[in-house]
């Protein structure tokens, strides 16, 4: 199960600086898939690798963790399943036998007329998508569709939406974990400014995900959004010096049936990038999951 499609067009020669890309980024993200490839090569063996056991021992950040996924996924070094895992493929893989480092960097971007149309990226735990819309960009700025209820429906995303959320934060700041516990949102979430890690956790009794977690990266600059559907707990951490954040949501507000979950519950065990963030007073005591599940 993809993250991130394939491309057949050939990678830029990473000897070369390329224009637009942030050499310290770039440089954390070759050091991550490099990380990976390593981990997968002790620890993999052909057979399936938790995420979880991934993000235990990851050193460089949640957020960069799932670039590196996705990176080696789209050269087809390895998969993503429904139920949560990495997996190796077999023997000759290519993770054994990695291509130049270049291969793994982020590609430039096609034109809008090469482009696919708007994908819909399955996440581990289903239900939740990662969307990739097309953008149209030209020499005046660029245009995109962020909801459209037919191809969003037919994507696995169906409103109706009925409150429109918008927040800007300040870097280090972490909101969540949030849900409703009678009445449970569903959220599109996307980015207009900054860069954020959102997290989802499966918080429905009874789900074969239950705790499990999946984060991604949502920017401004590359357009994604995240689909949580009803009955996920929802929460994100801006890595920006700033951060707006708009979501929509299946159902209103109710402060009488909202529920928090402990940002670190070690049962959980979110890869957050920062393992001291500034939260509010409300969400720094919130208890735990199994805590909440007992008083249902």
């Amino acid at each position: 199960m993809s993250f991130n499609s394939a491309h057949d067009e050939t990678g830029p020669d990473a000897s070369e600086p390329r224009a637009g890309v942030d050499p310290a980024r770039e440089s954390a993200i070759r050091s991550a898939v490099e990380w990976l490839r390593e981990f997968l090569m002790q620890n993999g063996s052909g057979a399936p690798v938790p995420i979880a056991s991934i993000a235990a021992r990851f050193p460089h950040g949640g957020a960069l963790l799932y670039e590196a996924i996705g990176f080696l996924d789209r050269e087809r070094r390895l998969t993503v399943s429904f139920d949560g895992v990495v997996v190796v493929p077999a023997a000759d893989n290519g993770v054994a036998r990695p291509r130049e480092p270049k291969d793994v960097l982020p590609r430039p971007e096609r034109p809008s007329y090469l482009r696919r149309p708007m994908r819909f990226e399955p996440s581990p735990l289903p239900g939740v998508l990662v969307v990739e819309p097309v953008v149209h960009r030209d020499e005046r700025g660029f245009f995109l569709e962020t909801w459209h209820a037919r191809k969003y429906a037919e994507g696995g995303i169906v409103g109706p939406f009925v409150q429109d959320n918008h927040s800007r934060s300040r870097k280090g700041i972490l909101r969540g974990l949030h849900a409703q516990a009678t009445k449970p949102q569903g959220k599109l979430v996307r980015v207009i400014e900054g860069a954020v890690f959102d997290v989802a956790v499966d918080i429905r009794r009874g789900s074969p995900t239950f705790g499990r977690w999946f984060g991604v990266e949502l920017t401004a600059e590359n357009f994604r959004q995240m689909w949580i559907p009803p009955g996920f707990a929802h929460g994100f951490y801006v890595m920006s010096d700033h951060a707006q954040v708009e979501y929509k949501c299946t159902e209103f507000y109710d402060a009488k049936d909202e529920i928090g979950i402990l940002w670190n519950d070690p049962d959980i065990g979110i890869a957050w990038p920062d393992p001291n963030p500034t939260l509010s007073p409300k969400d720094a005591g919130a208890p735990r999951l199994k805590d909440v599940a007992r008083r249902d």
